[in-house]
């Protein structure tokens, strides 16, 4: 997958959308050692929904500031505030 990742950077894609319920910690961790810094590609996580295993996908209505806070050590942000 980080070979991937890179591809996408060598052939002009500038932004990324992620989100924890496509496997906890996954796709972030994988960006994050792929692609940091990032340079001129902006990345997107979504929140809403939690997966806690295989099929098992959890609504909690709406985003919250917790999952911001989560998101950010497995995507650190290189300008900006981040979240």
């Amino acid at each position: 997958m980080p070979g991937r990742l890179h591809r996408a950077r060598v052939l002009g894609v500038d932004f990324i959308d992620t989100a924890d319920s496509y496997g906890p910690d996954v796709s972030e961790n994988l960006i994050a050692e792929a692609l940091h810094p990032y340079g001129d590609i902006r990345i997107a996580t979504k929140a809403g929904l939690i997966r806690t295993g295989p099929s098992q996908w959890h609504p909690v209505g709406r985003p919250t500031s917790g999952s911001c806070t989560a998101s950010t050590p497995r995507c650190p942000a290189t300008s900006g505030s981040g979240c």
